[in-house]
C-alpha cells in the first residue's frame, strides 16, 4: 500500500504546488463572504481535519489518508491579510499507521507550514480580485532524503459573486516553483522545476448555509531536464455552514495528457479522490 518514498513525497509537492502554497493566508481570509464594514476578528484561529482515500487504488485494504491542521492568521486592514499554518497527514491501513518494514513512523508522518501574505480588493461593490504569496518548506524525512527544500508560489484570482452572492465564479491563476537541491530523485526521474496552474471554481448557494461547488483545473509542469508534462482534475463537492462550523465532502478525478489535450467532463482510473473535511474557527 506504500509508495516508494521519492513518489510519495513527489506526490505531496504536486498537490501543494497547485493551489495551496499560501494555505494561511488564503484559510483564513474571512472577508470574502463578509461586506467590507461589517467587523471581523482581526486575529481568526482555524483548526481543521480530513480524511480522504483513492477509489481508483482497488487494494484491500483501503488507505484512508488523515490529515490534522491548525492556522493563525492576522487581517491587517481591509485588503491586507498574513496567514500561517501547520498541519499534520498520516495514512492508514486498518486503523494503524502505514509503513513499509524498513520505514519509521517519522518518515510515514508528513508534518507541513506554510506562510502567505494576501492581498485582496473588491470592484463593483460585490466582485473581488485577490493577489497572494506563498511559501512552504518542507520538513519530512522523505523531502530531506531526496534535497526538496520547499515550495514558493505566487497566485492571482478573480471572483465574481452573483445575485446577491447565491452564484459565484473564480478564476485563479499560479506560478510555483519546488526548491531541489538535485536534478533527479533517488530512481534517476528528473525533478520538477517549475508548475503554472489554472483553476476554473463555480459555487451555488441554496439554503443559506449549503453550497455546491465544481471546479476543473489545469497543471503544467516543467522538469529540470526540459521536459513539459500536463495534469488536469476536476472537482465536485457539497458544503454546509453551521456558525464557525464548516463540514465538506468532495469527489475528485483527473489524471495526465501528453498532447495537452484535455476534457472538461473526462474521467478516468488515475484518481478518484473522496475526501470529508470539517474545519472551525474562532
Amino acid at each position: 500500500m506504500t509508495l516508494s518514498f521519492s513518489k510519495t513525497t513527489l506526490w505531496f509537492c504536486l498537490c501543494i504546488a497547485g493551489l495551496t502554497v499560501s494555505a494561511g493566508a488564503q484559510t483564513l481570509r474571512l472577508r470574502t463572504d463578509r461586506g467590507l464594514h461589517e467587523k471581523v476578528n482581526a486575529w481568526p484561529v482555524a483548526f481543521r481535519y480530513g480524511v480522504s482515500t483513492d477509489y481508483a487504488d482497488s487494494r484491500s485494504p483501503r488507505a484512508y489518508n488523515h490529515s490534522l491542521g491548525l492556522g493563525f492568521g492576522h487581517i491587517l486592514s481591509e485588503n491586507w491579510s498574513i496567514g500561517v499554518d501547520a498541519g499534520i497527514t498520516a495514512p492508514l491501513v486498518g486503523g494503524k499507521i502505514e509503513k513499509d518494514q524498513q520505514e519509521t513512523y517519522a518518515e510515514t508522518l508528513s508534518p507541513s507550514t506554510s506562510v502567505g501574505v494576501d492581498y485582496s480588493h473588491p470592484f463593483f461593490t460585490r466582485h473581488s480580485y485577490s493577489l497572494s504569496l506563498g511559501v512552504e518548506p518542507l520538513w519530512d524525512e522523505p523531502s530531506r532524503r531526496e534535497g526538496y527544500k520547499g515550495v514558493v508560489g505566487l497566485n492571482t484570482g478573480v471572483t465574481f459573486s452573483l445575485f446577491d452572492k447565491v452564484y459565484s465564479m473564480s478564476h485563479n491563476l499560479g506560478w510555483s516553483s519546488l526548491i531541489n537541491t538535485f536534478p533527479y530523485d533517488s530512481d534517476g526521474s528528473p525533478n520538477p522545476d517549475y508548475f503554472v496552474t489554472y483553476k476554473f471554481t463555480n459555487s451555488l448557494r441554496f439554503l443559506k448555509t449549503f453550497k455546491l461547488t465544481y471546479s476543473f483545473g489545469v497543471k503544467m509542469t516543467k522538469y529540470l531536464d526540459s521536459f513539459v508534462g500536463y495534469s488536469y482534475s476536476s472537482s465536485y463537492g457539497i458544503s454546509k455552514s453551521f456558525r464557525q462550523l464548516s463540514l465538506g465532502l468532495s469527489y475528485e478525478n483527473g489524471g495526465f495528457t501528453e498532447d495537452g489535450d484535455v476534457g472538461l467532463w473526462f474521467i478516468d482510473e488515475y484518481r478518484r479522490m473522496f475526501r470529508l473535511s470539517a474545519s472551525y474557527s474562532f
